[in-house]
């Protein structure tokens, strides 16, 4: 990136932020604070209405504007991907929002970008494989309305459906984030009814109302404390497993959720390590390899896929 392009950059990103210091913008444009503070000033000799906060960082003055923006058709093939995947694992509302804005993105573009655009767009599918849901019982079009109660602070008043009662109540819930996890998004928030933080699926809302009372942000925990709690949950059983080389890649694309730690190759076999804390649903997953993965310890792990394949032979004996 030379000067000139930096500088035009940097404009954008003063433009975009409320407020972003020096040293931010020094790493995202991987140089010097010097370098920057250069930048900065050439900007305020071009006539750019740059603030500056001790400990806070620059802004732009209220009332300045861009010109038009021009996309470049790699950024506009990013966003068209980004379209692509927001059909299919995105909300209804999001998408109807993130549509229109792809429709002024292509209005801005330049004919022989537009024709790129076009023939990427043809050339991307995205499927699903998750079970399509009932959207007469569950909209799932409730994404932007949870956003805008989480930025304003707006209780939320919900009907949802537990799975795992089979019934349907009405809650009102404080919001403390959303969290797109697994291929499915989660609200979390304070459930009033509970009296606790609960982890929430918007595809499992039949009804949202926004309430015209607020509430106090700060004093609930963070979203990255919560999904913390959520994800990592605080008795996790350590596992070792002997994998046959050959299968640690099929083995490592699910890894990462099974609370990979490390791995060792010991010649003919990799030897994987887990932290993990439920055993029963560790063990269900371990029998898709068969004998080609070997459970090394915990000792529960092997009774627990004992007991599994013991109670299916005596399912197909039957």
């Amino acid at each position: 990136m030379n000067r000139l392009e930096r500088i035009t950059a940097i404009l954008l990103q003063l433009q975009s932020r409320k407020k972003i210091t020096a040293q931010q913008l020094a790493q995202k444009f991987d140089t010097s604070v010097r370098t920057i503070y250069r930048d900065i000033r050439v900007l305020e000799e071009a006539g750019v209405p740059i603030g500056a906060e001790s400990g806070l960082g620059y802004y732009i003055l209220e009332g300045y504007q861009l010109p038009p923006v021009l996309f470049t058709k790699d950024e506009a093939g990013a966003m068209l991907t980004a379209e692509k995947l927001l059909s299919k694992f995105g909300d209804l509302s999001l998408y109807k929002g993130y549509n229109s804005a792809m429709d002024k993105v292509r209005a801005v573009l330049k004919t022989h970008d537009k024709d790129y655009l076009e023939i990427l767009d043809e050339g991307i599918l995205v499927y699903s494989m998750r079970p399509q849901i009932d959207t007469s019982i569950f909209p799932n079009k409730f994404i932007s309305n949870i956003q805008h109660a989480l930025v304003n602070q707006y209780v939320l008043e919900i009907e949802y459906y537990s799975r795992y009662t089979n019934e349907t109540n009405r809650r009102k819930v404080e919001p403390i984030g959303l969290a797109f996890i697994n291929g499915c998004w989660h609200l979390f928030a304070w459930c009033r009814m509970r009296k606790a933080v609960r982890d929430f699926r918007p595809d499992r809302i039949k009804n949202l109302s926004i309430l015209n009372e607020q509430y106090n942000k700060t004093a609930l925990p963070t979203l990255t404390e919560v999904t913390k709690l959520f994800l990592q949950p605080e008795q996790l059983t350590q596992i070792v497993l002997r994998v046959e080389k050959g299968l640690e890649q099929h083995v490592s694309d699910l890894k990462n959720y099974l609370g990979f730690e490390k791995e060792l190759d010991c010649g003919s076999y990799i030897e994987m390590e887990f932290q993990y804390g439920d055993i029963k649903s560790f063990a269900v997953w371990m029998l898709h390899w068969g004998n080609h993965v070997t459970v090394v310890k915990p000792e529960a792990l092997k009774q627990e896929i004992k007991q599994l394949t013991k109670g299916l032979f005596e399912h197909y004996q039957k």
